[in-house]
This record gives structure tokens, C-alpha cells and sequence, in this order.
């Protein structure tokens, strides 16, 4: 039986008939460029929110202003707001309302500079109309559902629930993937996200939104998770960083789109189906691509995983897939069939047993509860689940903010957008050089400072956007570190369930986010102290986790334990060198 279970482990394998077919070649620009629109898409959809629910400046609809005009014979301005309303915290109220009573002083109506003396038979009551500010959106959620005043955090629960619809997706695609494969999830996810995308666009009411924005959330962001295991799984080690890292350019990509399209519709139902009605593509791109072939040779699909491999060395070949081989014949070549590790497998299911046998080998069926059940897997397991839910929380607090830094909205997403685009971009030299985890540690730290700094120069205008920019840049630095991370440090069996439960607690540091920005209702400095707080555990937790940069994948569930036990991280690294000297 050992011979037999090292059989398997070699076909599980196909690193090198992957170098072979062509390391990084033509047929992975084509796999680039057919998975960008959809990775472009994604990261629109996930900042939708920006805009959709912004909330523009708004006053007291006052139903009474042609009787005082009629009464007093003259004419109401906006200059006179202020004597219409009670005074809040040094500011005219913009959700109470004077009512006025029988007897009208038109003095105090129409006095220029606010200085009568509040008439004694005026009644403050509740206002039920606002007027908006419509110079920076025509219409968002707000506008459309009146989600101010008593109602203003409704608009930050609608993106909790987003981000709940998102957290379910993740662990529900997460575990289908590694079951009925990377292609087939993707198809699913793409014609949910289209449908329920576009049926937002026509909810009628605050609740009919918050519903099918939930649903949606169920499809919008798998699609990001599973193309990047199967590109991750189409590569060879010295190639897989740099084209990891182009899926989180488009996700960048898409938040700089979502700033272009904001700016020129400026209406949240158009914006909303000009980012969900090209998801369409996405059943194209699931008719072109590819299934991953380290999963079917997982699964014991040989033959399919044999195509596969000549495809790509068709492709990286230029379309010219006969060559002669070494020893002068003319025979077709094929890398699956030529290659050691793949060779065994005559039929779907079977391999050799190492006695010139093939026998048909069950696979073991894993699954997320596999990630705690050996020690150092567990390990790895918790610390990448919290520091998922931080780095994610942080982010999208920043990110959901960009619009109400003060200045120009659209602007400010672009710039913050763009500084995250350099961060991915930046990120594969540094780290294909140095290493994730100290990088991914010293970003999450950074970040941590500036947030907690925030609160404190927000009189300066531009200190405060230029801070809340480059806080955006180091966390989401480490946004990418743990992506490429958790897609190395994972066996095969599990790596699709691994990235999608990380993911799954990143948004559930997502649901967290607009949660700990509705503090600012009570206290308004006090979002970004906790924001702050938050990455600073991260930066320290994820220092326990080992050093993966340009190792092979691992490709069993003892190989992935075998490797954590024998790295510690640099922080147990570190300790064990202090304690010797």
C-alpha cells in the first residue's frame, strides 16, 4: 500500500508537466485577458455601495412656505432655513421642523439674520420631507428611501447585509468548487450575480433593496475567489505571484471604473445596471476557459486533466502542438502523457499501484472542518481567519468612506483606487525578494497608525485625505499578501474551501466594517480609533505564520501539515534567537 499511496501522491503532481507545457506563456494571456472583465467587475460591484448609499447634504422639506409668503407678501429663500428650524449643536437641525402656530410673525419668518426671538405658540415637530443636495449624486438610496435622520442607519445595515449575502457565498462556492469543480461554481455565481444584480435596480423600497443586494452578495464576489485559485492552479510556482497579482489589479481596476461610471451617471439604479448587465460575459468566459488540472487530477479525472495540459502547451507552442522528439520520431507530442507524474493514468479513476496494475483509488473527501483537525494547520487556520477579518475590515472601512473625506467624492475613490493599484503592482518584486509574512505584518502596522492618527487632523483637510489615502495603500498591501499567502500555505484537497472560508471571514470583517462606522453617530472620532486598533493585532498575529514565498504547492494534506510544523514564523523566530544569546 506505501507504493500505491506514493504513486498517487506523484500524480497529484503537475508541476512539472505544467513547466513543460510552457511555464507562463500565450494560453495564460489568454486565460488574463478572457478573466479580466469579470475581476473588473467584481471590484465595482463590492464599492457599489460608495455611491449608491451616499448621503448627500439634505434639509426639512417645509410644506408651509407659500402660506408665509401669501401671509406676509414676501419671498422665502434658503437664507431663511435657518429661522424655520431649532439649532443643533451650533447648527440650523436638518431633521426638526418649526410648525408655525394661528398668529404668523412674519418677523421672525423673514428675519435676514436670525435674531428674533423664537415665537412661544411654535411647535418643533419632526420632519417627514427633505430636500437633497443633488450637485454631487441626483439619486442614491438615501434619497430614494429617505434614510436620514431617525433612518440613517438603515443605509449602513443594508451594507452589512451585502456583506452577510457575500460571507455565505464565499463559504457556500468555497466548498462547491473543491466538489463540482472551479468552471462550473463560477457559471453558477456569474447568472446569480446577473439576475439579482439587475432586479436591485428596480427595488421600489428600502427593504425589496436591502433583500436582493443580500442575494446578490451570495454571487458577486465568489467569482473573484474561484478565478484566482484556478489561475493560481494554472501556473507554475516562479509565475504564480505575478499572475495572482494582475486578479488584484482588475479588482482595483474595477473601483477606478466605478469612480468613471459614478461621475458621469450620478443615479444609484443606473450605476447599479451598468456593473451587473456585462456580468453577462461571465458565461462566455465559463464557456472558454478551462478546468483547473491539479483538480481533476484530484478528483481522478486523468484524462480530462491530460487535455487540459496539452491545451496550454498548445498554446504557449503557438497553436503548433508537433514537435520531434529526442529520439528523431515524428509522434505528437504531448507534456501530460510524457511527463512522469501523469503518464499512470490510463483511465479516469485509475492508477498504478506500482506492480504494472492499474487499480481504481477513492479519494478522500475534504472539506473546511479539515482545516482545524491537525495542529499546525489550525494554527495557520485561526491566524489567517482573524487576520482576514481584520485586514478586510479595515479596508472596507476606508474604502466606504473615500466619498465623504471632504472635497471631490469621485476624486478621492479615484486616488485611493489608483494608490491600491500600485500596491499590487509593487507588491511582487518586494515580496518575491523578501518574503509575505514580515511585509504583509509591517503594512497591517502602518495602516494601524494612521488610522488611529485620523481623528486627530481631521481640521486638515488634506493631511486627513492624503492619511486616509495611504492607509488605503498599506492595507491593502496586505489585502494581497493574504491572498497569495493562504493560496500557498494550503494543500490542494483544501485550498479552494481555505481561500473561501478566509474570504468568508474577511467579510464577515466587511459586515463588520459599516457597523463600526455607524459609531460615528455617537462618537464620531471613534470608527477609526477602533479601525486602528484592529490592524495592529493583525500585524502581530500573522507574524506566527510561516515564510511561503517560492515553494512548491503543497499537494497532500500531510505534505501542507509537514511544511507548517517544520517553518515557524518570524515572530517565534525572532523569540527563539532573543532567548539563545
Amino acid at each position: 500500500m506505501d507504493n500505491g499511496k506514493d504513486d498517487i501522491d506523484e500524480i497529484k503532481d503537475v508541476e512539472s508537466a505544467l513547466q513543460k507545457a510552457g511555464a507562463c506563456g500565450l494560453f495564460h494571456g489568454w486565460l488574463i485577458l478572457l478573466t479580466m472583465l469579470p475581476l473588473v467587475l467584481v471590484g465595482a460591484n463590492m464599492g457599489s455601495s460608495i455611491f449608491e448609499g451616499y448621503k448627500p447634504t439634505h434639509f426639512c422639506d417645509l410644506p408651509y412656505v407659500e402660506e408665509l409668503e401669501m401671509k406676509c407678501n414676501k419671498t422665502w429663500s434658503h437664507d431663511l432655513y435657518a429661522n424655520a428650524v431649532p439649532n443643533e449643536r451650533g447648527k440650523p437641525s436638518t431633521c426638526f421642523r418649526y410648525e408655525p402656530g394661528p398668529d404668523i410673525n412674519c418677523s421672525f419668518w423673514f428675519d435676514p439674520n436670525n435674531t428674533t426671538e423664537t415665537p412661544a405658540n411654535i411647535d418643533t415637530v419632526p420632519c417627514q420631507k427633505w430636500t437633497y443636495d443633488r450637485s454631487v449624486m441626483r439619486n442614491t438610496i438615501v434619497t430614494d428611501f429617505s434614510l436620514v435622520c431617525g433612518s440613517t442607519w438603515a443605509r449602513y445595515i443594508s451594507q452589512s447585509c451585502f456583506m452577510l449575502g457575500v460571507l455565505l457565498g464565499n463559504i457556500l462556492f468555497g466548498s462547491l468548487a473543491d466538489r463540482v469543480g472551479r468552471r462550473h461554481s463560477f457559471l453558477m455565481c456569474s447568472i446569480g450575480c446577473l439576475v439579482f444584480g439587475v432586479a436591485t435596480a428596480f427595488a421600489q423600497s428600502y427593504v425589496a433593496y436591502s433583500v436582493l443586494k443580500s442575494i446578490m452578495g451570495l454571487f458577486v464576489y465568489a467569482p473573484f475567489v474561484l478565478l484566482f485559485v484556478l489561475i493560481s492552479e494554472m501556473v507554475v510556482v516562479q509565475h504564480r505571484v505575478s499572475l495572482q497579482q494582475l486578479t488584484e489589479v482588475f479588482f482595483a481596476l474595477g473601483l477606478i471604473a466605478l469612480s468613471m461610471v459614478a461621475f458621469v451617471a450620478r443615479d444609484w439604479r443606473i450605476i447599479q445596471l451598468v456593473l451587473t448587465v456585462p456580468v453577462a460575459f461571465s458565461i462566455i468566459v465559463w464557456w472558454l476557459i478551462p478546468e483547473s488540472p491539479r483538480w481533476l487530477i484530484y478528483r481522478n479525472r486523468h484524462q480530462e486533466a491530460e487535455r487540459v495540459i496539452d491545451l496550454i502547451y498548445a498554446y504557449n507552442r503557438y497553436l503548433q502542438p508537433k514537435i520531434s522528439q529526442c529520439d528523431g520520431s515524428d509522434e505528437e507530442f504531448s507534456p501530460a502523457r510524457d511527463n512522469g507524474e501523469l503518464r499512470a493514468a490510463q483511465s479516469e479513476g485509475r492508477v498504478s499501484n506500482g506492480k504494472g496494475e492499474n487499480v481504481f483509488v477513492e479519494q478522500p473527501q475534504y472539506g473546511i472542518a479539515d482545516m482545524l483537525r491537525t495542529p499546525a494547520l489550525r494554527k495557520v487556520s485561526l491566524a489567517h481567519f482573524y487576520n482576514w477579518f481584520a485586514v478586510s475590515c479595515v479596508y472596507y472601512g476606508l474604502t466606504l468612506n473615500a466619498a465623504e473625506l471632504g472635497g471631490d467624492s469621485f476624486f478621492n475613490l479615484f486616488v485611493a483606487s489608483l494608490m491600491e493599484l500600485i500596491s499590487y503592482v509593487i507588491v511582487i518584486p518586494l515580496t518575491n525578494k523578501f518574503g509575505r509574512v514580515v511585509f504583509m505584518s509591517v503594512s497591517e502596522a502602518v495602516a494601524g497608525i494612521l488610522c488611529i492618527m485620523m481623528p486627530y487632523i481631521n481640521e486638515i483637510n488634506w493631511l486627513y485625505i492624503a492619511s486616509s489615502v495611504m492607509a488605503k495603500f498599506f492595507i491593502s498591501f496586505a489585502f494581497a499578501l493574504m491572498y497569495i499567502h493562504v493560496s500557498e500555505v494550503f494543500p490542494t484537497p483544501i485550498r479552494s474551501a481555505a481561500t473561501g472560508m478566509c474570504s468568508a471571514w474577511a467579510r464577515a470583517g466587511g459586515i463588520a466594517s459599516p457597523l463600526i462606522a455607524m459609531l460615528t453617530l455617537i462618537a464620531p472620532n471613534l470608527p477609526y480609533t477602533i479601525f486602528g486598533i484592529i490592524s495592529l493585532v493583525a500585524a502581530v498575529v500573522i507574524l506566527n505564520l510561516p515564510e511561503t514565498g517560492k515553494i512548491k504547492l503543497p499537494s497532500t494534506m500531510e505534505e501542507g501539515e509537514e511544511f507548517i510544523a517544520s517553518h515557524p514564523g518570524p515572530l517565534l523566530v525572532a523569540i527563539k534567537r532573543f532567548r539563545n544569546k
